[in-house]
């Protein structure tokens, strides 16, 4: 029996240890798996409740804040959690996505330039990012964070919540004019930043052999 246990609990622990590294590290999801949302979600059910680790105060009388709801809605997206990394960028000393919104752009690229589980980001829009934009007297101090539900041409799609506001609302935006303090792009999809294939170079046609 003992000879089982010593065998058994560092494989059990180094199982445990590949889940979380796995979690860490997860890939992103395909966004042809990606359904948009339009409508409310339930602030109080999986994966947008606080019971869900959900680290965002959910207001009773409106719904959730914009932090509350963007958290939620990659959590549906991706299926697991926005990592709970630490952060050097963060003045707050929290975790990664758990500060105010404008900090979701240098926590997520901290962990992404670093290779610790970030996200690839950017200025393009794509389905299922998370758009970030830092603090302003129009959106408040503490920026603001939606996402990309639909990209028509050049018509940015948003769903968005707001503190003491509007609890869920749908937002049509020009991608060329996001605003002054518009931070860009966390792509939770395997869509980011598509590049163009590069044409094939030709093959030379062959010269004729002259005939002396």
């Amino acid at each position: 029996m003992k000879k089982f246990i010593h065998k058994f609990v560092p494989s059990l622990l180094c199982v445990c240890l590949l889940f979380a590294y796995s979690l860490q590290f997860a890939p992103t999801v395909k966004a042809a798996e990606f359904s948009p949302r339009t409508e409310k979600p339930d602030y109080y059910s999986y994966p947008y409740s606080r019971s869900s680790g959900n680290p965002f105060e959910l207001n009773p009388l409106t719904g959730g804040n914009c932090t509350y709801y963007a958290w939620g809605r990659a959590y549906e997206i991706l299926g697991y959690p926005l990592p709970n990394n630490q952060v050097n960028s963060n003045p707050n000393g929290w975790g990664s996505f758990r500060s105010n919104a404008k900090y979701f752009w240098s926590d997520n690229k901290e962990l992404y330039d670093e290779g610790r589980g970030g996200f690839a980001y950017g200025s393009e829009p794509a389905v299922g990012a998370i758009a970030v934009w830092d603090g302003s007297l129009t959106n408040g101090w503490c920026g603001h964070v939606a996402v990309v539900e639909e990209v028509n041409g050049n018509e940015v799609v948003t769903s968005n919540s707001g503190w003491s506001y509007r609890d869920f609302y749908m937002d049509y935006d020009n991608a060329n004019s996001m605003g002054g303090n518009f931070l860009g792009y966390i792509y939770l999809l395997d869509n980011a930043d598509p590049q163009p294939t590069p044409e094939p170079t030709p093959e030379p046609t062959p010269q004729p052999t002259a005939v002396p």
